[in-house]
């Protein structure tokens, strides 16, 4: 790991309170680079093996399948991770907030393959590890605006994990897939 800056973790009053429950996924004991990338093969191992049937495996109606819940996975990294881009770069603008389900329903993430969103998951993942690392210790507690809502550079950076983290438990308490 090239920048191991100590990212402090995000307070109260740097995030949305409805993001709050996320941060309860990290342990402060790991430096959350580390967390994330050890998160890729926990991923990868929970995943790799599933037949068909269980990729396409809803809990429950109206429920995402197991693809869908990667490929909201990979939708919410993307825009977390442009929107830390966009905050260390100084805009002003208020970045758009985006309705998951719509995104989701638009994904087409049930006609692909869970090799070529696990490529892209990896992928997009290893390109936001080097911008965070790329970043100084004065970029991590720079604020910007999304959604409206005003939020800490830092708190962007362990957002991303927490909210994987989040979907990772759902995948095992209500899909029943195990990889650790």
């Amino acid at each position: 790991m090239e920048n191991k800056i100590n990212i402090p973790l995000p307070k109260p009053g740097e995030y949305p309170e409805y993001y709050a429950t996320y941060y309860k996924q990290i342990n402060p004991q790991i430096h959350i680079f580390d967390m994330m990338e050890a998160q890729l093969s926990r991923l990868l191992s929970a995943v790799s093996s599933l037949s068909q049937e269980k990729q396409h495996f809803r809990y429950a109606e109206g429920k995402w399948s197991v693809l869908e819940v990667l490929g909201h996975c990979i939708d919410t990294e993307r825009i977390f991770g442009y929107r830390v881009l966009g905050f260390v770069r100084g805009e002003t603008q208020s970045l758009p907030g985006y309705d998951e389900n719509i995104y989701v329903a638009e994904g087409n993430f049930d006609n692909r393959s869970l090799q070529s969103l696990v490529k892209e998951f990896n992928g997009l993942r290893e390109a936001n590890l080097a911008l965070f690392e790329s970043l100084s210790e004065e970029d991590f507690v720079k604020t910007g605006v999304a959604n409206n809502k005003e939020m800490k550079v830092n708190a962007l950076v362990y957002l991303i994990p927490a909210h994987l983290e989040h979907h990772i438990q759902i995948l095992k308490e209500r899909y029943g897939i195990t990889g650790d």
